[in-house]
């Protein structure tokens, strides 16, 4: 009898679900988000290193040398925002560089040179943006 009620009343559930999901959902430029929630990947970086397409948040610890973080190419990637932030307190700078031509806010690098810097950037599907 448990088994029954448990099964008859799974779908019931799972519609409200859906239904409360899908009032959440927004499709913003191809890509999907749920309100109130942000899934933030956040890696640490000592070297030189470039983003890839899941990566958002990226910390640079330039306390062993100064190194560049690489934006991958614009194209298909609209839309796209990381966060490029240098948490050492030395003296040695993270370079934020856009793909070969590409630019950000049309310079081709920005340096990140004082702890806590932090860069804000967006794709447009051909250059970057800071916000």
């Amino acid at each position: 009898m448990k088994l029954w009620t448990w099964v008859t009343t799974v779908p019931t559930e799972l519609s409200h679900l859906v239904s409360v999901l899908n009032k959440r959902l927004k499709a913003l430029e191809g890509k999907l988000r749920l309100d109130d929630l942000l899934l933030t990947s956040v890696i640490t970086k000592t070297a030189a290193y470039t983003a890839t397409a899941s990566d958002q948040t990226i910390l640079g610890n330039a306390g062993s040398g100064a190194f560049t973080v690489t934006l991958p190419a614009a194209q298909g990637l609209s839309g796209t925002v990381y966060r490029i932030k240098k948490i050492d307190s030395g003296g040695n700078a993270v370079t934020v560089d856009g793909n070969a031509s590409e630019t950000i806010d049309g310079a081709t690098t920005n340096v990140l040179s004082s702890q806590y810097d932090v860069i804000e950037i967006q794709c447009d599907g051909s250059n970057w943006h800071i916000l």
